[in-house]
């Protein structure tokens, strides 16, 4: 983990909040850089071979500290660090046998990546009604995020690094579901180019025709989440290390 490099990583996300609309201040990006480094941190005692001793204990720290820095006591950021703790724990238990697809791995493997409590501290912050949040539409329109953003973590783990790689317990990865790496990018890119139609479709429908009463709330849920992927693909794309 490179402190420096994400937090030049978190002063190019606050770019493209503002491109989002979506204002914050220095504490709250000061915030977001210490709920990376948690993550981080959460990741590991997954990840990290000899870190298992003393689990349970550092979780709760871990978790009491992700709940101290979400803002406005909003039950959105509660809610999304339970779910993302338990999710790292499904994944921990996932194991390779052959009925296992890509849809079940996803269904897991998706849910444990770190981008859903950046997006619950938006949220939190600009204190959107929870109904709005928990909607279909906005359900899946975070569960596509949360999918491109776990093959896109996965692609880049392709490249195996040696040293990293015997640090790490041996995991399950998008790459085991197919045949070679450019089926992989393949998959990624058709995915993300789907996805960037439903994000237009829904500009259209709530920001341009209005089609909803509740349109400014839906329009600031979905800025909050795709302001997260524009951030994942543009730093994925800086330095391919970027999600190590």
């Amino acid at each position: 983990m490179n402190k420096d490099s994400i937090l030049s990583y978190v002063k190019l996300y606050k770019n493209i909040l503002d491109k989002h609309q979506i204002l914050l201040c220095e504490n709250d990006l000061s915030n977001i850089y210490q709920l990376i480094l948690l993550v981080f941190e959460l990741d590991d005692l997954y990840d990290v071979v000899g870190l298992a001793p003393g689990r349970e204990l550092r979780l709760a720290n871990i978790k009491k500290a992700m709940i101290s820095l979400m803002p406005n006591n909003n039950p959105i950021g509660y809610d999304t660090i339970a779910l993302v703790f338990k999710a790292m724990k499904d994944e921990s238990l996932l194991k390779a046998n052959p009925s296992l697809n890509l849809n079940q791995y996803l269904k897991v493997c998706s849910k444990s990546i770190g981008s859903p409590i950046i997006t619950a501290y938006l949220v939190s912050k600009i204190q959107l009604n929870p109904t709005i949040w928990h909607s279909n539409i906005i359900v899946k329109f975070n569960s596509e995020i949360n999918i491109l953003i776990r093959i896109a973590n996965d692609y880049l783990d392709t490249d195996i690094d040696i040293k990293r790689s015997i640090k790490e317990i041996p995991q399950i990865k998008a790459s085991s579901f197919f045949g070679s790496k450019f089926q992989l990018k393949s998959y990624l890119i058709c995915r993300y180019f789907l996805h960037k139609l439903h994000y237009y479709f829904y500009l259209i429908r709530f920001k341009y025709l209005k089609l909803s009463s509740d349109w400014k709330h839906y329009l600031q849920a979905i800025s909050c989440s795709e302001s997260v992927l524009d951030w994942a693909f543009k730093v994925y794309v800086i330095d391919r290390n970027s999600c190590q």
